[in-house]
């Protein structure tokens, strides 16, 4: 039975070319349509879906009323300390701040080497990687963002700044005042992530930052 169908259709098809070819090509179009959006609304939806217990993560925004409504990636500085005090539903609180066009001195080599980082560097509090499950490398977790001086740095940047050194233990400077040291190495952060920007480096964070 279901040869005769195709029989049929072939015959059809070899009848009426022109209307069979636009057909045809019609049902392509849309089948490859169809599988163009499936895949983006999969891609979109997977952001962020590899941290543990991510459906239990939250991002705040903020809410602008100018002559539109609009939402910012971003709160003011005390908003963090404020609801951590304020509310004890939130099991952890992490601030992260972005210092764009960072300056990235290694001057712990023979050969003094100075980086742009146009993307900026993330500093975020030491709750930051209890909350998100970025998986690690080598770590120090002893030290891991405990103060001031401490940093991860995911591993394309490792090998970016120390080659194929072991980069835990290195120090690097920033702006050409604070030394870090690195004692976490992350691996590559995937594409389906808003922490982009983390891919520079993340250090430890307190108030003074703020």
């Amino acid at each position: 039975m279901i040869r005769n169908y195709f029989k049929i259709a072939l015959r059809n098809l070899a009848r009426h070319k022109i209307y069979g070819l636009i057909n045809v090509m019609g049902l392509a179009m849309s089948m490859a349509c169809g599988i163009v959006i499936f895949t983006l609304v999969k891609y979109h939806l997977s952001f962020d879906n590899f941290h543990k217990d991510s459906n239990r993560i939250y991002r705040f925004v903020t809410e602008q009323h100018r002559d539109i409504i609009s939402y910012a990636g971003s709160v003011p500085p005390p908003f963090g300390k404020a609801f951590r005090n304020d509310y004890a539903f939130a099991e952890k609180v992490a601030r992260v701040v972005t210092q764009h066009d960072a300056l990235i001195n290694i001057d712990d080599r023979p050969d003094l080497k100075k980086y742009k980082e146009k993307e900026g560097v993330g500093i975020a509090e030491p709750e930051f990687f209890d909350i998100f499950n970025f998986p690690f490398l080598q770590e120090t977790r002893k030290l891991l963002l405990q103060n001031l001086i401490t940093a991860v740095l995911t591993e394309r940047l490792a090998k970016k700044y120390f080659g194929n050194e072991n980069a835990i233990g290195k120090t690097f400077k920033l702006e050409n005042k604070t030394i870090f040291k690195v004692t976490g190495v992350l691996k590559d952060i995937p594409v389906n992530t808003d922490q982009r920007s983390r891919d520079i480096c993340i250090m430890g964070n307190h108030e003074k930052h703020e």
